[in-house]
This record gives C-alpha cells, sequence and structure tokens, in this order.
C-alpha cells in the first residue's frame, strides 16, 4: 500500500489473487448540513479524506472487540500478537505482515490459548 498526492495504491502482496479493498473517499464540501460546524471545520483543514474498508468481516470484528476491551497501544500489540501467533505471515514490502486468524482457527482454540495471547 502506498500513498502518493494522487491517490491510495494497494497491490496484492502474495499469490495471483488481487482483490483490493475499496478505497471511500470523502470530500469535506460535501457532508451533509447536520454535520458539527466543528467536525466539518476540522475536517475541512485535510481536504478529501480517505477511508480503506475492511474486506474482511472478521478481521473487522476481531479488531473491534480487542478495541472495546484495552487502549488503541495495548489493543495494536495484542492484535498483532494473536495475528502472528495463531494465523499465516507474509512478506510485504514494508515487513512481514500477519492476517488475522481465521474463524475456524479460533474456535477451534482451547481457552487456555485465549489466556495466554492476552
Amino acid at each position: 500500500m502506498s500513498y502518493d498526492r494522487d491517490d491510495l495504491h494497494v497491490g496484492c502482496v502474495e499469490s495471483t489473487e488481487d482483490v483490493k479493498p475499496e478505497v471511500v473517499s470523502t470530500d469535506p464540501a460535501n457532508l451533509p448540513p447536520a454535520a458539527q460546524a466543528t467536525l466539518r471545520d476540522r475536517l475541512g483543514r485535510l481536504s478529501v479524506i480517505r477511508r480503506l474498508a475492511n474486506p474482511w468481516l472478521w478481521d473487522a470484528i476481531t479488531t473491534a472487540v480487542l478495541r472495546q476491551v484495552v487502549r488503541a497501544d495495548q489493543a495494536r500489540k495484542l492484535y498483532r500478537t494473536w495475528c502472528s501467533t495463531y494465523s499465516t505471515t507474509v512478506e510485504g514490502p514494508h515487513g512481514a505482515l500477519a492476517l488475522a486468524p481465521a474463524p475456524t482457527a479460533v474456535l477451534a482454540l482451547p481457552d487456555e490459548q485465549f489466556h495466554e495471547s492476552g
């Protein structure tokens, strides 16, 4: 993934399948009139905002659950440990990246492994 003045660029890390997640762009000038003035002002300073939609519901749920339980920096650390311990790791242009474990892998874990990973 890379970003330049023109756009956000996403490429496949491994395999021939190159399905890319959706990039949602929002121009603050197009916010609905009901948007709070403070929000409108702050987003307006940023120009067009791009959000990379998570293409895998299971990963989105995993992230949301972890984030509700602990603060952001701890959630990032726990998520990375969780993924690297129980899933596949791929090499990308910026180093190793672990994917979220599949639901079947998570369901097969005994309770002790949940406790060990935090």
